[in-house]
């Protein structure tokens, strides 16, 4: 994701399921998050924050883990995962360019014989 589309107060899942919801974007871009696995069985009791501050990872560090927003009580099991963003362009978004199999085709120059 890119990083600017990283927002305190909601949550994101990394590539294994993992739920990380932002508490906080300090002054010096560092993200102090809470996460969870992608079971929400545990309710509340499932979350951890990392203590160590020499941890806390920087926003565009956090942006690059993460690949799509979810809502804090998402649970792989039941909900299916968004679709991955990747520095905001969306599958099928409008906005995006086109894919290089609809670009033109160009003829390739005949090299004669092997």
């Amino acid at each position: 994701m890119h990083p600017d589309e990283i927002k305190v107060g909601s949550c994101y899942r990394t590539a294994r399921n993992e739920v990380r919801c932002v508490i906080d974007i300090t002054a010096e871009k560092r993200v102090i998050y809470k996460a969870r696995n992608s079971s929400y069985a545990k309710g509340e009791a499932g979350w951890y924050q990392n203590p160590n501050a020499s941890t806390i990872p920087m926003l565009h560090t956090f942006a690059y883990a993460v690949i799509g927003e979810v809502p804090y009580d998402w649970d792989a099991a039941t909900t299916p995962p968004p679709l991955p963003s990747v520095a905001g362009i969306k599958p099928n978004d409008a906005s995006a360019p086109p894919p290089a199999a609809d670009a033109p085709k160009k003829s390739m120059p005949d090299l004669g014989p092997p």
